[in-house]
């Protein structure tokens, strides 16, 4: 296909006759068209320009994204002849609205514009070049469709919206294979609202990860119909002549300069105020239907236990951060067996963002959340490492794999313990965890009995400095801990979760995994239950790192500010080597960590 022509695109929506909201009937001209759709389209054209024909498009309500995609289908068909394209609605309503839609947009159209139509029905819409429009239902429910949507379709166009609200994974699957991968001429654009971690939010996060798609992310400060004119009544009531941004608004004002270079002024931020007065102070909804920036956007339903602003900040430092080395870890028949191997971004399974200090200048935890440990719908086995200070503790490496049995997640917890020694251990032994715990127990004893004595020393080298969570009640006036490790229940769970946050709200625990802050984004608490994710979303990570913390608070926090290791004066010596370790290799971090492997009897 050339190069697409927006001034065309724009002389063919200038004929178009709309029913808007706001002014009724009107032709969507370019001076009509609002700030939102000029936005989206600007994006498109940027993406088609740069050879890319997928487009997933984040949105707020009522901003007049599926008025101006209506208007592409149109243009996109009448352009190309025999396209073979699909419609696809959440719900049998929509479906109806968007025929009657295109026929007032056919209808109106000049004869010089037009394709005539030569067959219009409930499941159809064929034009007279031969290109075929096809109506489509995905369902709010898997039962509606049950993944039918892309069988008996070879589609080189499609437009989905809403799929927020699609009930069916399988029709999803099989509308993509249904997908065009070389035609010339194929387009594909997938655009709804957030509303919560569903369907979408996957697609979302593929988009952003994916180098043959474009995530487009368009909210309420890109709508000039979203502002309080200046000196009006609602403008005195909401801003007034002296009035001042709250630090969350400081927040989110900032981030939208930052992320999509615009300025928001104090019209805009005055109707967001009345926005969440009109919802009765209900902030979690506005943010959800109306969200700032794509972070503020994905909201669990329930009660958010993380705050967006400090989840906002931290995907912020997270993103700005160096990148880590990537490894993955290879388990064989024995635990000396074991393999480290080098990895790339999509299949490591560790990540190390800072490598082991020198033995004795440092102290270190460990948090353990074996798969379906805490929560029996979780599957992944979590580990995760901080770097403990008097007054701050920072993440420094994770291991998180689906693909592992309780033996390998007991062998990557004590490889890593040894890696970064001295290490204190939290793990979850409820359920799996149990086996894990078994497991490192046996290899103290197997390391007695080992005949070839270098595997006798790895062993020794991974388990030496290795310490035991001790478990004691809040409610416990003395005496010594009664348990090992971390059993969950709903007070455990709570105890922990709810330190985690306490520390993380305070900037004192500084997680540096974006997957770790991202699953932080859907935990909530319901009536009754206990800080979690649902059930299309994981906490893993989440569960590590809170035992992690939980471990320092309660027993090396004191410790550590009683012998002097306040953060800020180790930084200063750390900066020091890492501007020593950048001069002499930009490999060094990960050449150290692979020497540091094979001293402990980790096989590279």
């Amino acid at each position: 296909m050339s190069k697409f022509d927006l001034s065309h695109f724009m002389q063919f929506c200038s004929a178009l006759r709309i029913d808007s909201k706001e002014c009724g009937i009107m032709n969507l001209s370019e001076q009509n068209m609002l700030g939102t759709q000029r936005w989206v389209m600007k994006e498109i054209v940027k993406g088609l320009e740069d050879g890319k024909r997928n487009f997933v498009t984040l949105k707020c309500r009522q901003i007049g994204i599926s008025t101006i995609s209506l208007a592409f289908d149109l243009y996109w068909m009448f352009r190309n002849d025999a396209l073979s394209g699909s419609l696809v609605v959440h719900e049998d309503g929509a479906r109806e609205q968007f025929r009657q839609s295109l026929t007032m947009y056919h209808g109106g159209l000049p004869n010089h514009w037009r394709q005539n139509i030569t067959s219009h029905n409930r499941h159809h819409m064929v034009f007279g070049n031969g290109s075929r429009l096809q109506f489509k239902v995905a369902g709010t429910t898997a039962k509606k469709s049950s993944g039918s949507l892309g069988r008996s379709s070879a589609l080189a166009f499609l437009h989905a919206t809403e799929m927020s609200s699609w009930g069916d994974q399988e029709g999803i699957v099989s509308l993509r294979s249904a997908l065009a991968e070389t035609n010339p001429i194929r387009f594909y654009h997938w655009e709804s609202t957030a509303r919560g971690f569903n369907l979408f939010y996957d697609m979302w996060e593929e988009a952003k990860k994916s180098v043959t798609q474009v995530p487009i992310f368009v909210s309420f400060w890109a709508n000039e119909n979203y502002r309080l004119k200046r000196g009006s009544m609602e403008w005195q009531s909401f801003w007034g002549k002296s009035g001042r941004m709250t630090p969350e608004e400081k927040s989110w004002v900032r981030d939208v300069k930052l992320l999509y270079g615009v300025q928001v002024d104090d019209e805009q931020i005055a109707w967001y105020r009345w926005k969440i007065a009109d919802n009765a102070g209900d902030i979690d909804t506005v943010q959800q239907e109306f969200p700032a920036t794509e972070n503020h956007a994905f909201l669990a339903t329930g009660t958010q236990f993380f705050s967006t602003r400090s989840i906002s900040d931290a995907i912020k430092r997270t993103k700005s951060a160096d990148e880590p080395s990537y490894y993955r870890m290879e388990f064989l028949a024995n635990f000396w067996d074991t393999q480290v191997v080098v990895s790339n971004k999509r299949l490591a399974t560790l990540k190390i963002w800072e490598g082991p200090q020198p033995l004795g200048t440092t102290q270190y935890v460990l948090g353990c959340d074996p798969a379906y440990g805490s929560s029996s719908q979780h599957d992944n086995h979590s580990i995760s490492v901080w770097r403990c200070y008097g007054d701050k503790v920072v993440q420094v490496a994770e291991f998180c794999d689906a693909d592992l049995a309780t033996y390998g997640c007991a062998w990557a917890m004590c490889y890593l313990a040894g890696l970064y020694d001295p290490c204190l251990v939290n793990l979850e032994i409820t359920g799996p965890g149990e086996a894990v715990f078994n497991e490192v127990r046996n290899l103290r004893k197997v390391a007695l009995f080992r005949k070839t004595p270098s595997d006798q020393v790895s062993v020794f080298n991974v388990l030496r400095n290795m310490r035991n969570f001790l478990y004691k009640q809040v409610d416990q006036i003395s005496g010594q801990a009664n348990a090992m490790h971390w059993k969950t229940s709903l007070s455990s769970k709570e105890r922990a979760m709810g330190t985690y946050r306490s520390y993380f709200e305070r900037g004192i625990a500084v997680p540096v995994s974006y997957e770790l802050v991202n699953e932080m984004k859907g935990i909530t608490r319901e009536d009754g239950s206990a800080p979690e994710a649902s059930s299309r979303t994981k906490d893993d990570r989440v569960s590590a790192a809170s035992l992690a913390v939980t471990a320092w608070s309660e027993m090396l926090m004191v410790k550590l500010q009683i012998l002097g290791h306040w953060y800020e004066k180790e930084e200063v010596r750390d900066q020091v080597r890492s501007q020593q370790r950048k001069a002499s290799s930009n490999n060094m971090t990960s050449r150290l960590v692979q020497d540091l492997f094979k001293q402990i009897g980790f096989k590279p």
